[in-house]
Formats: structure tokens, sequence, C-alpha cells
């Protein structure tokens, strides 16, 4: 059985986290900037999927960072060789499967290539509802939840998080809470009649 932990910036969620049992939940799939939050992570894979055209010093700090760890990196486009097992994704394919609309964010993402990879199950923590930029972003995570699950995935978040509650929500009570535009926010912007925006642009 595949398994997979897909992991947030939130670190309260992973005080007590075992780092020496760490694939407990299965493969441990971290953000770009994982290290300066969990610096015993080992991940196996990291996502790195921020545009070219928004790559900033701040970026290409992390990916000379990744040389010190054997995970897949995974970006939107291909560095030539400048991180350490690259893997590039195909967004041709996700934003024609998925929608482009509904790249939103970096979970997100990490949630449809877990379903090309042919997980079974999928263990979300470290996102945290009242942080604002996750805040921002729920309308997208919620979407890709729901198309894991229906992809027969079995899910598992912490419902102290709220996040079942916001799933179980019809898309208009999401719309209500007058959740800020933040980031790319593509899936919001879809909802709020904005323009359309993916994550790799």
């Amino acid at each position: 059985m595949k398994t997979v932990l897909i992991a947030g910036q939130f670190y309260p969620d992973f005080e007590d986290f075992d780092w020496n049992n760490q694939n407990k939940f299965g493969e441990l799939w971290m953000v770009n900037a994982f290290f300066d939050f969990y610096p015993k992570a080992s991940p196996d894979r990291i996502y790195q999927i921020h545009s070219k055209e928004h790559e900033s010093d701040s970026h290409r700090r992390q990916n000379q960072m990744y040389s010190n760890y054997d995970a897949i990196v995974r970006t939107s486009f291909d560095h030539g060789g400048t991180i350490k097992n690259e893997s590039v994704i195909d967004k041709e394919f996700f934003e024609k499967k998925y929608g482009k609309e509904n790249l939103s964010c970096t979970i997100s993402v990490m949630f449809y290539d877990a379903i090309e990879y042919g997980a079974d199950e999928i263990t979300l923590m470290g996102v945290f509802l009242n942080s604002r930029e996750y805040l921002s972003q729920a309308p997208g995570i919620i979407k890709a939840i729901k198309v894991a699950r229906e992809s027969g995935i079995n899910v598992i978040i912490d419902s102290k998080r709220e996040w079942e509650l916001m799933i179980k929500a019809d898309e208009a009570i999401v719309k209500s809470l007058q959740i800020p535009n933040y980031g790319v926010g593509g899936y919001w912007n879809m909802m709020t009649n904005h323009p359309k925006e993916s994550l790799f642009k």
C-alpha cells in the first residue's frame, strides 16, 4: 500500500512528532523551505513549484539547500541540473486533467501528484486554518481533498483543525468567509469571479 504524509509548515502540529520514525505515515512529502521549520526532517519528496518568473533569491537559497538531501525535488520548470534529483512536473498534463484554476497552491498540487503517484492513503499535517496563508488557500486544498477521496484515496486529516467541517460545508459558506486573496489563490479567484490563475503560470 502506498501511503504519503503531506506536511505543511504549521510546526506546532509536529511538536510530538517522532522524527526517528518519520515514515510511520508513509513517504514524507514537504514544501520548499521545510528545513527552516523541521531541521530533523529527511523528506522523500520536496515541492518547489514556484514559476520561473517568480523565483526569488530565497527560492534559489532553498534550491542550494536541497543538495543536502536525497529527496526527489518536484519543480515547475527545468533548472538545468542545478537542483539535485530534480523532477519537473508536467504542468500541461496537470492543468488539463485537474483544471488550471485548481492548481492554486503547493499543497493542492501535492494532492494531485499523490493521486497520479497511485497513493492509497494521504495524511495531511501542518496546515492550520487560522494561518492567513492556509486560510486563503483553503478552497483549493478542499477541492484537492475532495478529488483525492473521489479517486478512492483514504485522506486522514486532523479534525481539530476544522478541515472536516470546511470540507463538508457548501462552497457558498466558504465564500462567505470573505477570505482576502493571498498569493496566486487560483481556486479562490475562480470562486470570486477573479481571473483564473495557475500556480505554474
